[in-house]
């Protein structure tokens, strides 16, 4: 190959993003070198995080219309513009020379002339300082859609839409935890070279993008798994209401499970899911971190098998946007409206009535999403509510002696809820009781 397998690989995983919306979950194998990995991570991710503003770039330095060019072609100015404007460590030759080369790696040698021209012409303004990207709008400068930003700029104003918007391009790495961090032990000692404390959580760690932990032995055989911190934080939030026979709802890939059964007084823990790959994947799991194994049972969450009022905790980790997982998964931005965003609206509804069907009087609903969107989140609640005066919400404050840890993601509501930050991701969580 003639050129860098990091770039043609990049190349040809965005354009099978655009014509089949398949994201790959792996970095290719055919890319040994780690730093050709390490390579291929930073550009295919930060494509994904910056495409509105690289097209915006690209057009100003054409001379026909963005969408007239073919799917590949306006992918390899994508990645050329990408390296002129951010990966500074990568000499500009080298740049040009690979993307010329693409073109014709790709079966479009006719328009290298026009590659090289774009990227000779945003090189030429780069080093003549015509170009300040700080003076794009919000929307392009971040890259996020439009509607999506005025969205959160009328839910939570401009300033913290602003904050969430440059916080979501600002990935740190995976958030992981040690299970001994469950119990409250000291565990440094059993964390991997590779890794960084985390900011906000002394029990957490951070692996630094294109890390190779995630691929290797070390990891199949270690006492670790991934989590945002706003997950492990609501969980451990919540801690002392777990308790009794518990239905664990959506519960793959198993995150919130390994809380539920580190807790000593989970008397039966019920892990349900409505896919067989996923619950072999919390299968999986589970053996790998040594717990023992609940009761797995496959089966569709809007319509359990359980009689009434079986459970003293249900907990209802609903399928939702994910908008506030934007930083690690960037190709949330490629919603194209609002409707295709809250298509989970009506699932996460009835995942809440099956949910309060099993739950006993005196017992906890919990539900949690990682969603930015009020729809998902409060007004779900509160339509909840509404048709089931027999639930009220329970601050989840009121658990702790000291909220001062909490304090900042404790809503007037009486609700948890992070926004993208720095360390952290965008979470929501309800914490609701059965008194009636």
């Amino acid at each position: 190959m003639s050129v860098n397998p990091a770039r043609f690989w990049c190349v040809k995983n965005l354009l099978n993003l655009q014509k089949q919306g398949w994201l790959p979950e792996e970095l290719p194998p055919s890319i040994p070198k780690s730093e050709d990995r390490r390579l291929y991570s930073a550009l295919f991710q930060g494509i994904l995080r910056n495409s509105i503003l690289l097209d915006t770039e690209i057009t100003a330095r054409l001379s026909q219309p963005l969408h007239k060019l073919p799917d590949v072609v306006r992918i390899i100015l994508q990645l050329g513009t990408f390296e002129l404007l951010f990966m500074e460590k990568i000499p500009e030759r080298a740049t040009l020379f690979e993307a010329v080369e693409l073109a014709g790696v790709f079966k479009v040698p006719h328009k290298k002339n026009l590659v090289n021209a774009v990227l000779r012409n945003l090189q030429r303004d780069l080093a003549a300082g015509k170009i300040a990207l700080e003076t794009h709008p919000l929307e392009v400068r971040t890259s996020h859609p439009a509607w999506m930003v005025e969205r959160w700029r009328q839910f939570y104003g401009p300033e913290l839409a602003e904050s969430m918007c440059v916080a979501n391009n600002q990935y740190e790495g995976m958030t992981f935890f040690s299970k001994n961090s469950l119990e409250n032990k000291n565990n440094s000692d059993v964390f991997p070279d590779d890794s960084m404390p985390h900011p906000l959580v002394p029990e957490g760690r951070i692996l630094t993008q294109g890390s190779s932990l995630l691929q290797g032995e070390a990891f199949q055989h270690g006492p670790w798994f991934v989590q945002d911190v706003s997950s492990w934080l609501f969980m451990r939030l919540i801690h002392s209401v777990v308790s009794g026979k518990i239905l664990d709802m959506c519960a793959a890939p198993g995150g919130k499970t390994f809380h539920l059964l580190e807790n000593p007084a989970a008397v039966q823990v019920v892990s349900v899911d409505s896919a067989h790959a996923r619950m072999r994947l919390l299968a999986e799991n589970l053996t790998r971190l040594s717990f023992k194994m609940p009761l797995l049972l496959t089966a569709d969450g809007h319509n359990l098998p359980f009689t009434d009022q079986t459970f003293d905790l249900v907990l209802v980790d609903a399928p939702c946007s994910s908008t506030g997982t934007i930083r690690k998964n960037p190709d949330i931005k490629r919603v194209a409206k609002l409707q295709d965003l809250l298509r989970q609206v009506s699932v996460q509804r009835k995942l809440l009535e099956s949910g309060a069907a099993v739950t006993k009087i005196n017992g906890f609903l919990v539900y949690s999403t990682c969603s930015l969107e009020p729809e998902e989140n409060q007004r779900q609640i509160s339509r909840f509510l509404q048709q089931h005066p027999a639930f009220q919400v329970v601050p989840p404050g009121k658990l702790l002696e000291d909220q001062t840890p909490y304090q900042a993601w404790l809503t007037e509501e009486g609700f948890f809820q992070t926004l993208p930050e720095a360390g952290i991701m965008g979470f929501f969580g309800a914490l609701l009781q059965r008194v009636s």
